[in-house]
């Protein structure tokens, strides 16, 4: 019979094959411990802000909760399209859930949020006193650490009387009344026989009107530069709004990236307009120019530029675009306004192109009156940004300790 022998190798081989095994599990084994740990505290931070900041737990604030994650807060809760048309459902919601005074966390930033018309008025009349202008940081990081809400005192006054001053001596110019008429009928004029996207037409044409008065940028000569300026400020207003991460892929940095563009543009006009013979102010920018020195540097300058464009055409355009669905909810407001119209223009200004002039537009007060009306119930400032230089108390309840907003 055969017999079967088995050899066993030499003890050093055995351990260092020992060794190897548990120099192979030590790492693995490291890395779960690691893996195990980071889950256990994230959770743990996570389920901590989530009690440290529900409604139960907030002491004399208003009722409200911060979100789950410390720095997103309820940003993605704010950013998603609600498919309503006033208020947004963020608001309405929590209206229903905690009143008109509730806290939430957006932005990256603590925010107490007002839809209470007696807090309101007094965030309004205490500008200054107790409340000041005070945007997150990851809005200013958009539209301009420098723009006309951040900027206070002397560099405030110096804007504020360039920005009149060039509005008031424009304003009744009938060439700059005749641009924007002649602009407008080129716009409608391009419809014929097209299926017309309102609110995109109606944006881009707020936005050529805006950037000639602002900066003398026309849509007919200056074409690639306002093509370039829309392209990259819409992708500007598309971050304001969301959650403020710079990470790869995120809309926040695809933001950021476009106020980069945007800066870098106007840096350009400028200096185009630095290298013409000085000449009367037709424009803002000139007009910031003239002035430049002191406070009001060119940083200054580019973030106030910016800010106002922005501010000009996104506001115009969201009401604008409203307009025709309230005059169409209302037929009879709808033929008092075209009877004004062919009162004032002549029953030819449906078949010929009439010059505008500012005596005919002041003459139109029921037109007036719509566009106010229009003004009440699309409000184009979402949201207000104010923070308490002070605890202040509102029927019993501290109204902020941090950041104060009023909507």
């Amino acid at each position: 019979m055969a017999s079967c022998t088995q050899e066993i190798p030499p003890l050093k081989d055995q351990l260092a094959s020992m060794s190897a095994v548990t120099a192979t599990v030590q790492p693995v084994a490291a890395a779960s411990l690691i893996t195990v740990i980071i889950m256990y505290m994230t959770s743990r931070i996570i389920l901590g802000w989530g009690r440290r900041n529900t409604s139960k737990n907030s002491g004399n604030l208003p009722p409200g909760t911060m979100g789950l994650l410390p720095v997103v807060g309820e940003s993605l809760q704010y950013s998603r399209p609600s498919g309503r048309f006033l208020p947004a459902a963020f608001i309405s919601d929590r209206i229903k859930r905690y009143g008109s005074l509730f806290k939430s966390h957006i932005f990256g930033v603590p925010t107490i949020i007002s839809t209470d018309a007696k807090v309101n008025r007094l965030i309004l009349q205490k500008e200054g006193t107790l409340f000041k202008s005070s945007y997150p940081r990851s809005i200013l990081s958009i539209i301009g650490m420098h723009n006309t809400t951040e900027i206070h005192g002397h560099t405030h006054k110096v804007v504020r009387s360039v920005i009149l001053n060039v509005v008031s001596s424009r304003i009744r110019d009938d060439k700059v009344i005749s641009y924007i008429s002649e602009e407008i009928i080129q716009r409608m004029n391009a419809w014929d026989g097209q299926i017309v996207r309102f609110q995109e037409e109606a944006t881009r044409l707020s936005f050529n009107l805006v950037i000639n008065q602002l900066m003398g940028l026309s849509n007919i000569d200056d074409a690639h530069e306002a093509d370039y300026l829309f392209e990259n400020l819409q992708m500007l207003v598309e971050g304001l709004l969301c959650v403020p991460l710079n990470l790869p892929g995120m809309t926040y940095r695809r933001s950021v990236q476009a106020k980069t563009k945007v800066v870098q543009l106007l840096q350009k006009l400028i200096a185009k307009k630095l290298r013409r013979p000085a000449t009367e102010m037709n424009d803002i920018l000139d007009g910031l120019l003239a002035v430049e020195g002191g406070t009001l540097t060119r940083e200054v300058i580019i973030d106030v530029m910016l800010g106002v464009t922005f501010a000009a055409y996104e506001t115009t355009a969201r009401v604008l675009t409203l307009i025709p669905k309230f005059l169409g909810d209302n037929p009879h407001v709808m033929k008092t306004l075209q009877d004004e119209h062919f009162r004032i223009l002549g029953e030819r200004a449906c078949t010929e192109k009439i010059t505008l002039t500012w005596d005919a537009y002041k003459s139109m007060t029921f037109t007036e009156k719509v566009v106010k009306e229009a003004l009440r119930l699309v409000n184009p400032g979402d949201i207000v940004f104010r923070e308490a230089m002070e605890d202040v108390n509102v029927d019993g309840k501290p109204k902020c300790q941090n950041m104060a907003r009023g909507r």
